[in-house]
């Protein structure tokens, strides 16, 4: 059986932030984002799969257009 659905998952700016403070430290986006996304609450935590690459890719692009600000 086949279910559609949709969902919103809302990432909060200072959690984006702080993920990519978390590489610049030295770890990948997907250790930054499990680090932060496992203080979430449980429905947001498990809602993370659904978008993981998503999110990911944002902060790529964020270390990415920092590197024209060092």
């Amino acid at each position: 059986m086949e279910f559609k659905f949709t969902d919103t998952l809302y990432v909060n700016e200072v959690d984006l932030e702080e993920m990519c403070d978390w590489c610049k430290k030295g770890y990948t986006p997907q250790e930054a984002l499990n680090i932060v996304s496992s203080g979430w609450d449980d429905p947001d935590f498990y809602a993370v799969g659904y978008v993981e690459e998503q999110i990911i890719a944002e902060i790529n692009r964020r270390l990415e257009q920092s590197k024209g600000c060092d």
